[in-house]
């Protein structure tokens, strides 16, 4: 169980979901909808979980957060190995995760189909994405397949699929490497393949702003 103390006093007692461009995602189980809170607004938070931490210097690692107690404004960071004392405003991102490898895998499936007289329509669907998180880098897939059939008309077949990769630098630097795939009948179009590769800087990033630079460079087969 996690709880932040805002700047007004009050407390709430729940999960946090994550922390990115200044809002901290809260769920609580008196609310059907998750509370978006504006990082500035807490005073203290406290959580024995463990997180993807960043912070505005471009530091990034796996840790718990804690506020210490008789210094405002300050938290412990627990590494594992010692820990990092640092200021709240310091902490720009939060994406809580496991200490086990598998428990930073994120996978979702869904698999649809749809008959109708009419026709004889008949369409079946499947979506399929994941995600894994490490302390320096993120791996991201999703795939996407349509496939449509009825009488007196052609099957129509529909595919799209991409891959990133992105992994951390010091000093604020950042690779990022991806492919996306798409193959459309209605378009006459096999498999189109799309690959890029590219590097970024982040300028200026903190809980205030956020600017970075992104290039790339894009390879079309």
């Amino acid at each position: 169980m996690d709880s932040i103390v805002m700047s007004n006093g009050d407390v709430l007692i729940g999960e946090i979901k994550g922390l990115d461009k200044s809002v901290l995602i809260f769920k609580t189980k008196y609310s059907d909808k998750d509370f978006q809170i504006k990082w500035l607004k807490v005073t203290e938070i406290y959580s024995s979980r463990y997180f993807i931490a960043s912070l505005n210097g471009g530091d990034r690692f796996s840790s718990t957060i804690s506020s210490i107690p008789g210094k405002k404004g300050r938290v412990n960071l627990d590494v594992g190995v010692n820990a990092i004392e640092e200021d709240i405003m310091d902490v720009i991102y939060l994406d809580p995760i496991g200490k086990n490898h598998l428990s930073r895998l994120t996978l979702d499936i869904d698999i649809g189909f749809t008959l109708s007289k009419s026709n004889n329509f008949r369409q079946f669907m499947t979506n399929l994405s994941g995600n894994y998180a490490e302390d320096r880098w993120i791996s991201s897939a999703y795939f996407n397949s349509v496939l449509s059939r009825q009488d007196d008309t052609e099957d129509l077949r529909r595919i799209e699929g991409d891959i990133d990769f992105i992994y951390y630098l010091p000093h604020s630097w950042f690779l990022q490497t991806g492919a996306e795939y798409l193959g459309n009948d209605e378009q006459k179009l096999n498999l189109r393949s799309t690959y890029k590769v590219g590097s970024g800087y982040f300028f200026k990033r903190n809980n205030e702003i956020d600017i970075w630079s992104w290039q790339r460079n894009c390879l079309y087969l």
